[in-house]
């Protein structure tokens, strides 16, 4: 922010974009700030707000396809002292649990899932011996929702999406602010680009298409594909994963050579680990989407 200050940047806080109006030289946004209604002009359009797309389908650029649910509480849990991650459908229906330990002895233990969060988060805190309930005000507690997914476009005509209003989230973790950082670099070469020739125009701006697609598309497919999969296994099967995972010391695998933003090409290698691909075979065979996951095994 200060940085943007420091350059020239006009900033309006309290203020909210009611709409986008795209014309021939320029967009017109309608904001609203306080009780006060504003019209105002630009050549071009950045939408960087986060899991909100009311603007994006207004201008028919779609939105991701689905928003995941995220719950989490912060809480006094001083004999934490690590990282927990909780899997299995008893905690999230598609990926996980967490409780993380925070500094002067508190924690924050939340989940992401594909159903009502609600009861994944009560099981954490059971298992963690934490019995009130999760609207207790010993709990800073908070909702959200978390794009899963690339929305169909990410520019339009003087429009550019960033960031998670563009669904740009780890398919596999649903992490989003390098992915974001990423993708605001690459929209502002563009842009430049586009100042230095005086043409805001979508034939001009729809290289940041092409480049999110080169540096982002298989590693979001990936995801999404190895999701479905896993979203249909039951917790013996989930349990029998990782059973695998430890016969074939693919721990120690992840530690050396995972990268921690970029997860295709590790998790590639790890589904050919002979323990694990059993394991995975089974639950292949019996989600009849063999040619799918088949298809990732051999690139």
């Amino acid at each position: 922010g200060l940085c943007a200050l420091n350059s020239g940047t006009d900033i309006h806080l309290n203020t909210r974009v009611l709409s986008l109006e795209n014309g021939k030289e320029s967009v017109l946004c309608r904001v609203r700030k306080g009780d006060e209604l504003k019209t105002y002009s630009s050549k071009l359009v950045v939408i960087a707000t986060g899991v909100s797309f009311n603007l994006q389908e207004s201008l028919g650029m779609g939105r991701p396809k689905k928003i995941l649910k995220g719950i989490q509480v912060e809480t006094d849990l001083p004999e934490i002292d690590k990282l927990k991650m909780y899997w299995g459908n008893q905690y999230s229906k598609g990926f996980f649990g967490w409780a993380i330990p925070l500094l002067n002895g508190k924690a924050r233990i939340g989940v992401m899932s594909e159903q009502n969060p609600v009861g994944g988060l009560r099981n954490i805190l059971k298992q963690l011996n934490l019995t009130n309930g999760i609207n207790s005000s010993e709990y800073m507690l908070k909702r959200r929702g978390i794009s899963f997914g690339r929305i169909g476009k990410t520019v339009f005509n003087r429009v550019i999406a960033v960031g998670e209003a563009a669904g740009l989230v780890k398919t596999t973790t649903g992490g989003g602010i390098y992915y974001g950082l990423i993708s605001a670099d690459i929209a502002s070469g563009v842009i430049k680009r586009s100042y230095n020739g005086s043409d805001f125009n979508l034939n001009k701006i729809l290289i940041y298409e092409k480049l999110l697609k080169d540096r982002f598309s298989k590693e979001l497919k990936f995801g999404e594909v190895f999701n479905k999969f896993y979203s249909g296994l039951s917790d013996s099967e989930i349990n029998d994963l990782f059973d695998a995972a430890k016969n074939d010391d693919l721990l120690s695998f992840i530690s050396d050579r995972g990268k921690f933003d970029w997860h295709k090409d590790a998790v590639i290698n790890i589904l050919k680990s002979p323990n694990l691909r059993r394991v995975l075979l089974k639950g292949v065979i019996k989600q009849g989407s063999k040619f799918a996951v088949g298809s990732y095994l051999r690139t």
